[in-house]
């Protein structure tokens, strides 16, 4: 499917996705923030999770995992 890089800060998750095409790509990003926001969402102290996502200018996909 690809491969997705975590980079956490303070204040945010960062998410790398890259595959070899667009359909791989979507559903790479499609899984992988499915799943953090139903991971965050099942953690004792709960805090709402949105995972944003923007087209980088090659193959690939960044993202943002945020609290709020």
């Amino acid at each position: 499917m690809g491969t997705c890089h975590l980079h956490a800060s303070d204040k945010a998750l960062r998410l790398r996705s890259d595959a070899d095409d667009n359909d791989n790509l979507d559903q790479l990003c499609q899984v992988m923030g499915s799943h953090l926001e139903r991971f965050a969402a099942g953690a004792k102290e709960a805090e709402e999770l949105t995972v944003v996502w923007g087209e980088t200018s090659d193959s690939g996909t960044e993202g943002e995992a945020t609290n709020g």
